[in-house]
């Protein structure tokens, strides 16, 4: 019996030494480096925390991200296993055993804003996420719009700091043809942004979907202020602009021509291939089947999800490809089309001579214009309450505008009627 409890009490140690995050004896894990530069305090703070409850067994870790809140800080690391110190690490192309976000108050104490801790052991382990796609998964580009299956095809060892996930290039240009997507990043599932990476080109992002469990990450955009911890993105909302021609930074890097840009997309396959709209990737292969038909690198992929417009991406979120495709129709847009047809020839057109129907049109154009701009508007930071007054003053107006028509049409058709 004294045998069977010590054996009880060898395996209970070694299942604590497993679940523990075990940094090698003697070392404590520290701050490297920061993509952009921290301060000192922040630096100590974060010291601090990895000496007593770091999140993963890497020695080294590095700031990739920092924001000042209301009363709090949001930083983003990853925790890294390098040769030493100064060796280099780039976010696209390099291992990290861990990283997420955490909370740093104004009393140094920092507390974690990643899913991925676990009670009660405090453990901080990698999230199994949710793997293979689906047709539900929109891919990152302009919608009805074709991208470049990039040369390098399927990259990375699944080690990018969350279980399994790969990434390809998806490519762009003016020169790629009247039907290339623009240079905007589009969502490609509903998501929550739960880790950032930005350096003084690019910012990269990682999604989360808290009820599939899927993870996307979107990397070599431009700063835009959407690019933040915990914001929401819709399926096929405007993520951001991508970065044009040639960069190196520790966020990301390519090798393109100046009128060229991609946007290097990550994701979780399951048995070797992963899904997005109606193509399948083999892993094994690297090629993409789209509804029967093969794609390579090197070659044409048509779809996208997202619902924005060139327009939107120049004006409101950096600087885009001119001259490329506008915005296929969708669905909604037919739908709404059919319901004004519908109202201009069962009710509009049945009313007593007045000027032409074709108004509806016109108002709906003028709605159309009137989102796009509070859209970009609220991308850029600027107050929109005066914006808003004016909405609501052309509202009334229109209102009111139109309920004199309807009580002038009334009299008339009384009249006509001879009822008074």
């Amino acid at each position: 019996m004294k045998k069977f409890f010590n054996v009880l009490f060898i395996v209970w140690i070694l299942s604590l030494s497993l679940a523990m995050p075990a940094v090698a004896q003697g070392e404590t894990p520290y701050i490297i480096r920061s993509t952009k530069p921290i301060s000192d305090e922040l630096r100590a703070q974060l010291d601090a925390w990895l000496a007593i409850d770091a999140p993963s067994s890497a020695h080294y870790y590095i700031v990739t991200y920092w924001k000042q809140k209301l009363g709090y800080m949001v930083v983003s690391l990853v925790g890294v296993d390098l040769a030493s110190p100064d060796a280099a690490w780039t976010f696209t192309e390099d291992p990290s055993a861990w990283m997420g976000t955490v909370k740093v108050l104004a009393d140094g104490s920092v507390s974690p804003l990643s899913v991925a801790m676990q009670a009660p052991l405090k453990v901080w382990a990698i999230p199994k996420l949710a793997a293979g796609g689906g047709s539900y998964v929109a891919f990152p580009w302009q919608a009805g719009t074709a991208v470049m299956y990039g040369p390098r095809g399927v990259h990375g060892d699944g080690d990018y700091g969350t279980s399994g996930l790969v990434a390809v290039d998806l490519v762009s240009g003016t020169d790629l043809g009247p039907s290339a997507a623009n240079d905007g990043v589009y969502a490609s599932d509903v998501g929550t942004v739960d880790y950032v990476c930005e350096d003084a080109l690019t910012v990269a992002v990682r999604t989360h979907n808290e009820t599939t469990g899927d993870y996307f990450v979107y990397a070599h955009m431009l700063a835009n202020d959407n690019l933040d911890y915990d914001v929401n993105f819709a399926r096929g909302e405007l993520m951001g602009s991508l970065k044009h021609g040639s960069f190196n930074d520790t966020c990301g890097w390519a090798e393109q021509a100046p009128n060229h840009w991609h946007v290097h997309w990550m994701f979780e396959p399951a048995s070797g291939s992963f899904r997005a709209e109606d193509c399948r990737l083999t892993v094994s292969t690297e090629k993409w089947d789209c509804s029967g038909k093969t794609v390579g690198t090197g070659q044409s992929i048509y779809g996208g999800g997202g619902f924005g417009s060139a327009s939107q991406s120049a004006s409101g979120l950096g600087t885009a490809g001119s001259g490329i495709a506008d915005t296929q129709a969708t669905f909604w847009d037919y739908l709404l089309g059919g319901m004004i047809f519908m109202f201009d020839k069962l009710f509009v057109e049945q009313l007593p001579e007045h000027t032409s129907a074709k108004f509806v049109y016109v108002m709906y154009n003028a709605v159309e214009i009137v989102f796009r701009l509070s859209r970009v508007l609220v991308y850029q930071s600027i107050n929109i309450a005066p914006l808003v007054d004016a909405i609501k003053f052309v509202i009334g107006l229109n209102l009111a505008m139109s309920g004199i028509h309807i009580i002038i049409w009334c009299i008339r058709t009384f009249k006509a009627l001879k009822l008074i």
